[in-house]
């Protein structure tokens, strides 16, 4: 379920390599720490503390980093407030001034986790006592990479199947026959419960909510479907790269010969396109 998934907290490296997405990794931010090289957990915490991806967009989300704030005073918070945006953070990585934590789908992680670009939580959860049992196997095992843990899922909606018990006895089903495992049940199902007059549909007798819920059915069904930004990511840097490094300066300098002709062309045409433009709806 991929996008039921919230959000999880991923520490990045504190320096990286300008230009690149592999990390490099400072000997005293190793498992945690910001770009300060300040330790997160015990009592000589302090320094700054940069997040991305994470938004004060209800009461729930400011109430816990008020409670953050409140046990860690000296540590100077700041939150970009907003969706994680893939294009900014690659940015960010690009410049090397990551965010020390950032805020993202499960589904990214491992993209992200073998470019280097996410440093391991290991000694971090350790250190915090956090027993990684008390979470769900499966949203452990997608923020684990290669055997090492990378974020901690935060939490797993649980979707829910409502039945019309009127629309249901009507038909002559009994709630308890409504089996989401069994498709072809299903289809009998939704034909039953179904209304329909003049060729309209005045009843479904089963809405499975596609497509927004087709990565759900998909997984359900044993499939997985081919998430399109870690997998075009993927691919672009592939072309560019050596040995699993990401050369970003070779990427750079195609995107600006490629933009070098277009430059061109509006600089020598540029007059037409605006007499075009002012022109455009007269008449007589």
């Amino acid at each position: 379920m991929p996008r039921r998934r919230g959000g999880r907290g991923v520490r990045l490296p504190a320096a990286l390599r300008l230009a690149t997405l592999t990390a490099v990794v400072l000997a005293a931010t190793a498992g945690c720490g910001g770009l300060s090289q300040t330790r997160l957990l015990g009592s000589d915490t302090g320094g700054a503390l940069t997040s991305q991806g994470f938004g004060l967009v209800d009461e729930i989300a400011s109430s816990r980093v008020d409670v953050y704030r409140k046990k860690f005073p000296d540590v100077d918070l700041r939150i970009n407030e907003g969706a994680f945006d893939a294009q900014q953070f690659l940015s960010a990585v690009a410049s090397g001034r990551p965010p020390d934590l950032v805020y993202l789908d499960r589904e990214l992680i491992g993209s992200y986790a073998h470019r280097g670009a996410l440093q391991p939580l290991t000694s971090c959860v350790d250190r915090a006592g956090l027993r990684m049992t008390d979470y769900r196997g499966n949203a452990v095992a997608q923020t684990t990479v290669d055997g090492t843990l990378y974020a901690v899922p935060e939490f797993t909606v649980v979707q829910v199947v409502l039945v019309n018990g009127k629309a249901a006895a009507d038909a002559g089903i009994a709630p308890a026959d409504v089996d989401t495992s069994d498709w072809d049940g299903l289809a009998a199902l939704g034909e039953k419960m179904t209304k329909q007059s003049g060729g309209k549909i005045s009843r479904l007798g089963f809405w499975p909510k596609i497509p927004d819920f087709l990565p759900l059915w998909a997984h359900a069904d044993g499939g997985r479907l081919l998430y399109t930004l870690p997998r075009g990511l993927k691919a672009v840097l592939d072309q560019f790269g050596k040995g699993g490094e990401s050369q970003w300066e070779v990427v750079l300098a195609a995107s600006v010969i490629a933009t070098i002709p277009m430059v061109v062309v509006f600089l020598i045409a540029q007059r037409y396109f605006v007499q075009g433009i002012s022109t455009t709806g007269r008449t007589g």
